[in-house]
């Protein structure tokens, strides 16, 4: 061995001297004791070792059927492969028998999402955004149906639309054995889009538009999403509906179809405008029974175009019952408080009038002749005790002769006064605040050099004449 070698090489630990002598037997194993010991001590201490390997190694074996559980994850646990409970496992720590054994399979089960894959957007809209898509549609650019994606609604309309929907797993057992992790988006977005296609074909465009509002057609897409994805017994089920694109008509005719949109709307709020308004004037008219009282008369008329005069007689005494009621208001009821009282005027007036005139029909038939006699006198008296009364004698024997009588002026005058009496009382009696003084100035009445009233208004706002007798 060269030198250099020998001087890195360790001082022997045991030295081993054998002779021949007697007793060379006892002696080495008095020699070997030493290297005994040491080999001892090496195996001990390898034993220590293996064991504390062995019990690392049983605490990671162990340790190894836990898991950890996210807040947005969900899965089941599985022992020989198979799922240990239906219900899935909740966020957290998850234990489960060690692998082989037993194992988890854990996915994300909130916050998942899918879009419709723009299978029912022009490229054109992606391309270059809604106003300019519009313009390039009016001058070239036209929809291309192998390039461009649509949707028919029920009337054969073309239309456009963008949709997202938000899912999660419910049901991870059933997840797992239906469709499993890398099929999820895939069947979500075939049900979206099928049911957007059953959506329009169920809806006119413009239904789609003006009549569903965006959170009625969210729910619609959302309910036919969720039935196939029940259907397919996928576990799944859907959040929400994200509309990224309403309903668009193609952009060749949007311009043309957004007018119409809000034609159609005024129309809409036009309508809506004129039941208020008939719903304020009727309850203007009639007051809250409107309504009751409109059904009452609708009756009457059908009774009495029917012929029927019993069933017309029955509703109008039940019309004149809420007539009579407090129910009624408005002008309904301002009308019948107005006849009422021109009904009362009537008895007052005409009333006494036929009256009279019956209590005179019995004694007429008896003795003509002394009713009317009397009568005559009661007229005559009447008429003679007027105070602007005149009565001019001529002597008999006249004949054809023509006289030129002229009244006295102080009669006139009390005539006219007593007149603008009649028509001052009637005047404030009806309200009437204007004059009607003009009519009653003649052309004597009128100066000869100036036009004005030949009348005078005293201290008690009377009108009187300016002359006075002479």
């Amino acid at each position: 061995m060269p030198e250099s070698d020998q001087s890195h090489r360790r001082g022997a630990s045991v030295r081993l001297d054998v002779d021949g002598e007697i007793g060379t037997e006892a002696r080495l194993r008095e020699a070997m004791d030493p290297a005994n010991q040491s080999l001892t001590e090496a195996l001990r201490l390898s034993f220590r070792v293996l064991q504390l390997a062995i019990i690392v190694l049983l605490a990671l074996f162990l340790f190894s059927g836990f898991r950890t559980v996210g807040n947005a994850q969900s899965g089941v646990a599985t022992v020989w492969g198979r799922i240990v409970d239906p219900t899935g496992l909740e966020p957290g720590l998850a234990s489960n028998w060690p692998p082989p054994i037993g194992g988890f399979v854990l996915f994300q089960a909130e916050g998942r999402s899918v879009t419709d894959d723009n299978a029912f957007v022009s490229q054109a809209l992606l391309a270059h955004g809604q106003d300019r898509s519009v313009s390039r549609a009016v001058n070239s650019d036209r929809l291309k149906p192998d390039r461009d994606g649509s949707f028919l609604s029920v009337s054969g309309e073309i239309g456009h639309i963008r949709v997202k929907a938000n899912y999660s797993v419910i049901s991870p057992a059933r997840f797992l054995e239906s469709i499993g992790e890398a099929n999820a988006d895939t069947l979500v977005r075939k049900s979206l889009q099928r049911a957007i296609v059953q959506v329009a074909a169920s809806h006119t465009l413009a239904s789609l538009r003006d009549d569903l509002t965006n959170d009625g057609l969210r729910s619609i897409i959302r309910s036919q999403t969720q039935e196939m994805l029940d259907a397919a017994t996928s576990g799944l089920r859907v959040t929400s509906i994200d509309l990224q694109q309403e309903p668009l008509p193609p952009a060749a005719v949007q311009k043309d179809f957004e007018a119409y949109s809000h034609v159609r709307q005024q129309v809409a709020a036009d309508i809506e405008q004129a039941r208020q308004d008939a719903q304020e004037t009727l309850l203007t008219v009639a007051g809250p029974a409107h309504k009751q009282l409109a059904a009452l008369i609708q009756s009457y008329e059908e009774a009495y175009a029917a012929d029927d005069t019993e069933a017309a007689a029955e509703v109008m005494a039940r019309i004149d019952s809420v007539l009579d009621s407090d129910a009624i208001t408005g002008q309904v009821a301002r009308t019948i408080d107005s006849a009422r009282r021109h009904r009362v005027q009537i008895e007052q007036t005409l009333g006494r009038e036929a009256r009279l005139f019956a209590s005179l029909q019995e004694s007429y038939n008896r003795n003509p002749t002394a009713v009317l006699s009397r009568r005559w006198l009661e007229a005559v008296g009447e008429v003679f005790g007027r105070k602007d009364i005149e009565i001019i004698q001529l002597p008999p024997g006249i004949g054809k002769l023509a006289i030129a009588i002229s009244g006295s002026h102080a009669v006139r005058d009390l005539r006219r006064s007593l007149r603008l009496d009649e028509v001052d009382t009637a005047t404030w009696a009806t309200g009437y605040t204007g004059s009607d003084l003009d009519q009653f100035q003649g052309i004597e009445e009128l100066k000869m050099d100036k036009a004005g009233r030949q009348l005078a208004i005293d201290e008690k706002g009377r009108i009187k004449g300016m002359r006075q007798d002479k």
